[in-house]
């Protein structure tokens, strides 16, 4: 949309690692990224490979745009998709949207990673978000869907598995392990030297219903696969889109 041909691609197999319309992994030290991993990414999917353009003058835009969707029996419209995104100088909070339309002119704007600036870098592979646009699409005959994409050298966004539903498709009971968790300081340090270290890692509630009496479980295996060490961690109460941060195994 910004005139520099730039473009989202149809993918044919996520293990092809850049090339063919396909995107880099970035799977370096730095990004430790993977092949998109949504459910049927195996049979293709489409993605823009922003890395691939190099940096350009002006920022760009670039729209994958369905055609026109019923949905003039429904009271809701929920929007789900798998995607996987990687940006480094547009923060995607405000650069990747999803947009909605009746009459393919007037859009409206939502919001799919609200917490994923520059700083945060990649999103989950994949990470699945939900939206609701009943306010916009419910009733309409004519309802299209718009993926826009405004950066300048990002890495990719890959979209995949996309769905509409009459009712929230977020399961009530769904709680993750981020992609965040501590080092021990004295990771590389030589054998004579290792000092007692503990864990922590960041959990969240992704699902569409609080959730009670959560405890996040670690094991340690040796070479030979038999445990050495198990531990429970009870975080009690946790609501619906809440992070639980920074609380240590004792």
């Amino acid at each position: 949309a910004s005139g520099q041909g730039v473009i989202f691609e149809w993918c044919n197999d996520p293990q092809t690692n850049g090339g063919d319309s396909c995107p880099s992994w970035f799977n370096d030290a730095i990004n430790v990224q993977a092949p998109f991993a949504a459910t049927t990414a195996a049979n293709g999917f489409v993605s823009c490979d922003s890395d691939e353009y190099g940096q350009l003058a002006n920022d760009h835009i670039v729209r994958f745009t369905t055609t026109a969707i019923d949905c003039s029996a429904l009271s809701e419209v929920w929007v789900e998709f798998q995607s996987h995104i990687g940006v480094f100088t547009v923060s995607a909070v405000t650069g990747a949207v999803l947009r909605v339309s009746t009459d393919n002119t007037v859009w409206t704007t939502y919001t799919p990673y609200p917490d994923l600036t520059t700083t945060v870098r990649w999103s989950g592979n994949p990470e699945v978000v939900v939206l609701d646009i009943s306010a916009t699409a419910a009733g309409s005959a004519t309802v299209y869907l718009q993926w826009e994409w405004s950066g300048n050298w990002e890495y990719q966004w890959s979209l995949d598995d996309i769905g509409l539903y009459e009712e929230n498709p977020t399961p009530p009971n769904d709680m993750q392990v981020t992609n965040w968790f501590a080092v021990a300081p004295n990771l590389f340090w030589p054998l004579s030297m290792v000092e007692p270290f503990g864990f922590l890692a960041d959990v969240v509630n992704v699902g569409s219903a609080d959730q009670t009496n959560v405890t996040l479980n670690l094991t340690l295996e040796d070479e030979g696969g038999n445990v050495v060490f198990t531990e429970d961690l009870n975080y009690g109460a946790i609501a619906v889109d809440t992070f639980a941060y920074d609380v240590p195994f004792l």
